[in-house]
């Protein structure tokens, strides 16, 4: 799969150069605007609807440096009401569901899952480069978001970094990811900008990256429709329960007809836990690996499997240290 994401936060008057090329290669994309950018451009914004979805880019907090993981984005107040916030303006200008969102500065955190939840959001795109070349189900409690990271270089990167001006080293350089996620069988993430791959000098190696993905048979659609499939082939059922004051129950179930891989569960201890073990009512039941944040409280339990019709049962015992 493969989806075009447009970003827009300088010289959004680019994107104008971009929308012919989607026109004649019949083919959408999934723009992502800064709510100011969008304020002041009402009428361009309006317009984007007909070539695809649209989604705010949202400041939820920036990390001090890239070796920061915690306590560093805002509070989830802060971003629960930016996130809510830019979904409601957006929708105000377009008159068009808005499902999926991205962090300003590229991470999010447990904070950013629960609030992207609570105010209806369907995805996240991270702008971290990853080598996770699939999405994300991230499941909490009874509900989940799909989590898109960019699994390719932008041009940021190309552009803006590497200098490539001339169009044949520009997309030269995009093939070699391109023919990568080809192999690995995974989502192209083709994330440009209005600054960058948008203007008129370099748009048209936007087309010849379409036509070469049309060549190598990539499904090429709107992130939202991706969210949607993968929603539904990746359907789980997740069930906790407390069975006395040291021993949590955690059942996972995948109804559908498809194997469900890479899934991230998070059960909310909601108070401090230690000596943390993992066991199964059913001998030769594959245990998951698992991780506890003493900060939020919260062990994450990672499944790399889950066959269709199976469920398993998983318990997790604990101390609770001395208040």
């Amino acid at each position: 799969a493969r989806t075009l994401v447009p970003t827009m936060t300088k010289e959004a008057s680019n994107i104008n150069n971009l929308l012919p090329v989607l026109n004649s290669e019949n083919v959408k994309a999934t723009f992502f605007i800064d709510p100011q950018v969008a304020e002041k451009n009402k009428d361009l914004v309006k317009n984007l609807v007909y070539f695809g979805d649209i989604g705010p880019l949202v400041d939820i907090g920036r990390l001090n440096s890239v070796n920061d993981t915690v306590n560093k984005l805002y509070d989830y107040n802060t971003q629960y009401f930016n996130l809510s916030e830019a979904k409601k303006n957006l929708h105000a200008i377009t008159n068009s569901t808005v499902a999926g969102c991205m962090p300003y500065y590229g991470l999010y955190d447990q904070n950013t899952v629960k609030a992207l939840i609570n105010s209806g959001y369907k995805y996240v795109i991270a702008d971290s480069l990853s080598d996770r070349s699939v999405p994300k189900t991230i499941i909490r409690g009874d509900s989940l978001v799909v989590g898109f990271e960019k699994t390719a270089r932008d041009d940021y990167e190309i552009i803006r970094d590497f200098n490539l001006k001339n169009q044949d080293f520009q997309f030269y350089t995009y093939q070699e990811d391109i023919d990568r996620i080809l192999f690995e069988g995974g989502l192209y993430l083709f994330k440009l900008h209005t600054e960058y791959q948008c203007q008129k000098d370099n748009v048209e190696v936007v087309k010849r990256i379409i036509q070469d993905l049309k060549e190598k048979n990539f499904w090429i659609t709107t992130a939202s429709e991706i969210e949607k499939w993968w929603a539904r082939r990746s359907h789980v059922e997740v069930k906790v329960s407390q069975m006395g004051n040291t021993r949590t129950a955690l059942i996972v179930s995948n109804p559908g007809k498809h194997m469900v891989t890479g899934l991230v569960i998070q059960v909310d201890m909601s108070k401090p836990v230690s000596n943390i073990k993992m066991s199964s009512e059913i001998i030769g039941t594959k245990l998951a690996k698992y991780d506890y944040n003493k900060l939020k409280k919260v062990i994450y339990v990672y499944i790399n499997k889950l066959e269709p019709d199976e469920s398993r049962t998983y318990y997790l015992d604990y101390d609770i240290p001395d208040a």
